[in-house]
């Protein structure tokens, strides 16, 4: 639908030049290896994954992405990502963030769910009910700050505010045990999903603010990046993080005394 809707309604000015003029401009060599840089992280390579790997790959690939870095900052004539959108210390706050952010939020989302269907023995659908909790902070605060900074025309304070209480949110989950009423996990969600709700929208003005309007398409197609694959990321070390826990702390039976399929493999142990 929003491929339609660019179609019929985006008017542009159309570049100079031919098509292959423009196509010569393209930086293939980022658009063809970068790529390659990133499919251990999100679980795409062919070998398998035991549960301390994930992390351990990201050392394997750190001289590719230096490489990739170097070639955008001082070979590229045009690069895909302009390095001064990065080197600027504002918006390398922005992008810094906005990984962190990502890595964060998508962890409360993903796992939430497992800790009410593992420590409360709640079913799928139950979890998703206790979900609302946190869907029903994150949009409204979402519109809020943007509406905030639209009239303040500052960014900054709702930043602050934003990191403080996602942070004070992440503490007080972790207080979250089997035994934990109603009234905790609702109200627990509720603080961490109106942080997460300001930084949803807040990290991208930090982005936008040093660079010229020039420069917001750049700015704004790696911000959509960097989320994505901290997203991407953050499912990648929680799970990590689980699995290793669960390996650490389950009886060595449980995998013999459940099968396989069953709904309710998820159960209640001394660890949450």
């Amino acid at each position: 639908m929003s491929f339609v809707f660019v179609i019929m309604f985006l008017r542009v000015k159309k570049p100079e030049g031919s098509v292959s003029d423009q196509l010569s401009r393209v930086d293939w060599f980022n658009l063809r290896h970068n790529p390659r840089n990133y499919w251990p992280y999100m679980g795409w390579q062919p070998i398998p994954m035991e549960f301390c790997s994930s992390p351990c790959t990201t050392h394997h690939w750190t001289f590719p992405h230096s490489g990739v870095y170097h070639y955008e900052a001082k070979v590229a004539k045009e690069p895909t990502i302009p390095w001064e959108i990065i080197s600027n210390r504002v918006s390398f706050s922005g992008y810094w963030a906005t990984m962190i952010y990502g890595m964060t939020s998508i962890a409360i989302i993903y796992y939430l769910p497992v800790y009410f269907q593992a420590a409360l023995l709640s079913s799928p659908l139950r979890s998703a009910v206790q979900m609302l909790s946190t869907a029903v902070i994150i949009a409204p605060l979402a519109f809020v700050v943007g509406a905030t900074v639209q009239v303040t025309k500052r960014y900054i304070p709702v930043n602050i505010i934003g990191w403080i209480i996602t942070i004070v949110g992440l503490g007080v989950l972790s207080l979250l045990t089997a035994t934990s009423d109603t009234a905790q996990w609702v109200g627990y969600q509720i603080i961490v999903s109106a942080g997460v709700g300001m930084l949803f929208t807040s990290t991208v003005f930090p982005i936008l603010a040093p660079h010229p309007v020039n420069r917001s398409a750049s700015a704004l197609a790696f911000f959509s990046f960097i989320r994505s694959f901290a997203k991407a990321w953050g499912i990648t070390l929680s799970s990590t993080v689980l699995q290793n826990q669960l390996k650490k702390n389950l009886p060595r039976s449980l995998p013999v005394s459940v099968p396989r399929r069953s709904p309710n493999c998820l159960c209640r142990y001394s660890t949450y």
